[in-house]
């Protein structure tokens, strides 16, 4: 048996342009459950100095204390399980979604539903435009938006494309109708029970499942079952209900099931999640001034290493949701000195962009 605790960093809700907090981070450690004992011990001597309530990453705790907490569990066989998500990048992701959905969009397919280089290529050119993010954030804070401020929107993303001579791209924006548009703010009404409940319109649940599903298939290929504690997050208990029934019935993820919300200052283990995604978010936030830190490198490149030898079984088990360079700042954090190779979205939208077109 697997336990896998969960906490969070950086969780603004549906402000997705908070400038101090850039980053949503959700993950923490999955557990041998015969381990748990002497990891608790082990924590707790770590940490014998600290005086506070419970440990957490924003009271102040040291680099070198992380990384030894960090090596006792890699020793202990623990494994550190992540979802890193860019917030802005999170806006352009969700602008794609939302005007190539051939559900709205009736001058696209269902290529663009998928995950593809193409749809990767498409957000990677929005997230760049910060007027469209602007925009667009309303409708996600609000969990709605005035068919004029879509309209808007609609002319900004329409243009965006022109600028980089995507005609084909742009005409597929350009000719949407109203009835189109209020299709798509229906969509987030829906969602969000017309903006009352905008919980659901956060990266909480999308971050999660993305991890569940890999840890998941990690516990199929081993033959273990996997119990899963979530630190308590104020004003997501329906979210995690709705959750809990996902896990606990037979679904894609048929291997980890939802036990409970825990209160962090009772749960070593959910405090050990926060200090990971802490230490993950804090680091990124600092990175230029913590790029030359080994303690932070050789995290880093633990880190690299799991992610590398999980992903030959086609499991990912920390990842991000980010800008395609966004690679390189975790290889900076890592240690890495060579040359950044931008990647040429707009040549793969250029190149792909006719798979998609009705």
């Amino acid at each position: 048996m697997l336990e896998l605790y969960f906490d969070e960093s950086g969780n603004t809700g549906t402000n997705y342009l908070d400038d101090r907090q850039p980053y949503f981070i959700y993950g923490g450690w999955l557990i041998k459950k015969d381990s748990e004992y002497e990891i608790c011990k082990r924590i707790e001597n770590i940490f014998q100095n600290s005086k506070a309530k419970e440990l957490k990453a924003k009271k102040g705790i040291k680099y070198r204390q992380i990384k030894e907490l960090l090596d006792m569990m890699f020793e202990m066989g623990a494994i550190p399980v992540f979802g890193i998500a860019d917030k802005k990048y999170m806006i352009a992701a969700k602008v794609i979604e939302t005007f190539f959905d051939h559900m709205y969009n009736p001058n696209v397919n269902g290529y663009l539903t998928y995950k593809t280089e193409l749809k990767k290529a498409l957000a990677d050119s929005v997230s760049q435009n910060e007027n469209l993010l602007k925009e667009f954030s309303k409708i996600i804070h609000d969990g709605t938006i005035e068919l004029g401020a879509m309209q808007n929107i609609r002319d900004i993303l329409s243009n965006h494309f022109k600028k980089y001579s995507l005609f084909d791209v742009q005409k597929s924006i350009e000719e949407l109708s109203d009835l189109n548009l209020q299709e798509m703010i229906k969509e987030f009404e829906a969602v969000s029970r017309n903006g009352t409940e905008k919980r659901w319109l956060t990266l909480v649940e999308p971050i999660l499942f993305e991890r569940l599903l890999n840890v998941d298939m990690y516990a199929r290929i081993i033959g273990e079952k996997v119990n899963f504690y979530v630190d308590e997050l104020w004003g997501y208990q329906n979210v995690f209900e709705e959750i809990g029934k996902i896990l606990n019935r037979e679904s894609i993820i048929q291997n980890v099931k939802f036990v409970e919300q825990c209160k962090s200052e009772e749960n070593l283990f959910i405090q050990a999640a926060d200090l990971l995604c802490g230490f993950i978010n804090g680091t990124l936030i600092e990175k230029q001034a913590l790029i030359k830190n080994k303690l932070v490198n050789e995290v880093w490149q633990d880190f690299i290493m799991y992610d590398f030898t999980f992903r030959k079984y086609g499991i990912k088990i920390w990842d991000y949701f980010a800008h395609s360079d966004f690679a390189y700042e975790i290889l900076y954090l890592a240690g890495y000195t060579g040359e950044k190779r931008n990647t040429d979205y707009t040549e793969i939208i250029r190149r792909d962009f006719s798979l998609a077109i009705k």
